[in-house]
């Protein structure tokens, strides 16, 4: 499974460093986000640990100041097994590497 995340892991990193606050802000101001954008976030919920996992939830996430650098410094040798299965580890890779093929 590690062989299987590292490719998805790798995308994601390099995904974070075409983001910036203002798109940040962009994605918390949807009231009903597109599924994939959903998706990512409460993934997100689930590996920083937060009790809820919904997009009210994520969207608190986000607004916090240093979400951005939270995610790029964030310790992934930690995240439980529990956390991986509650992420729907295909769905989440799925929309990383959609989402980092993208043209911008």
């Amino acid at each position: 499974m590690l062989a299987q995340a590292l490719p998805a892991l790798e995308a994601a990193r390099l995904a974070l460093d075409d983001l910036d606050k203002n798109d940040v802000t962009e994605i918390r101001s949807f009231a009903k986000p597109p599924k994939l954008v959903q998706t990512v976030c409460e993934c997100i919920v689930v590996l920083k640990g937060i009790k809820e996992v919904s997009w009210k939830s994520a969207k608190g996430m986000m607004s916090e100041a240093s979400f951005l650098r939270s995610l790029k410094e964030m310790d992934v040798d930690n995240i439980s097994q529990k956390q991986v299965a509650r992420t729907r580890y295909d769905t989440i890779r799925d929309a990383i590497l959609t989402c980092a093929r993208k043209p911008t």
